[in-house]
């Protein structure tokens, strides 16, 4: 088991539909989607960030490219839970590593949004 836990400040996160290159590099299509139909909410793209920087400190790799940023989508399940899913058949290389579960938790103050990563 390896755990990762990130922490930000939501004020990073302010006006970010002036940052069109940073939003590509970070997130996927179908966050920008969501981010985008909620007037880019800072609290909620920093939690995003935050789970996708907890992933890559569980799995002890940080962002070197092995697994970029926007091919580690946040999902959320019927009941607002957050669940992570890897694109582009990067699951493979985290089962090589012989993790077969992830399991994350975000949340947020008005002013830090936090991320935990479980792997198993």
């Amino acid at each position: 088991m390896e755990v990762g836990i990130d922490i930000v400040n939501i004020s990073r996160f302010n006006n970010l539909e002036n940052k069109q290159t940073f939003l590509k590099r970070v997130y996927t299509t179908k966050e920008l989607e969501i981010l985008k139909s909620l007037n880019y909410k800072p609290s909620k793209a920093a939690g995003l960030f935050a789970a996708k920087e907890a992933f890559l400190k569980a799995l002890g790799v940080g962002i070197n490219g092995l697994i970029l940023l926007n091919e580690i989508q946040i999902n959320y399940d019927s009941l607002g839970k957050p669940y992570l899913e890897l694109l582009n058949d990067k699951l493979k290389i985290v089962n090589k590593m012989g993790f077969k579960e992830i399991k994350i938790s975000i949340s947020h103050t008005k002013t830090i949004a936090q991320a935990i990563c479980i792997l198993n």
